[in-house]
């Protein structure tokens, strides 16, 4: 039986999950109170292992229907690479259309 990673398994699914990076979550937070939380790009960086992943998954969970991402290795991105999530996500996903799909900073999962 194939194992999930720790880091997928235990990946927090909103954001009363997260632990720290307080000032993110009030950012966020008062972002989407503001309605301004789409229409952005987020530059997340810091060492790894702090959760930057996370928080990205969080932030496109917010901004896009949740089933409405793709996840992406940036070490094997090609322009083929960005072609094809954006043909899959062209589609209706939830009810709702996807003009620009949300890529995710690299990792070996899902979510």
């Amino acid at each position: 039986m194939l194992r999930k990673a720790l880091y997928v398994e235990h990946r927090p699914a909103d954001w009363s999950q997260l632990v720290g990076h307080e000032k993110l979550k009030r950012s966020i937070a008062a972002m989407r109170s503001r309605g301004s939380l789409g229409g952005r790009a987020f530059w997340i960086s810091g060492a790894s292992g702090i959760g930057k992943t996370s928080c990205a998954g969080l932030i496109a969970g917010d901004v896009c229907c949740p089933d409405n991402f793709v996840e992406v290795d940036a070490g094997e991105l090609t322009p083929k690479a960005i072609d094809d999530p954006e043909r899959l996500l062209r589609r209706p996903v939830c009810g709702c259309w996807s003009a620009s799909p949300t890529i995710l900073p690299p990792s070996n999962a899902c979510f």
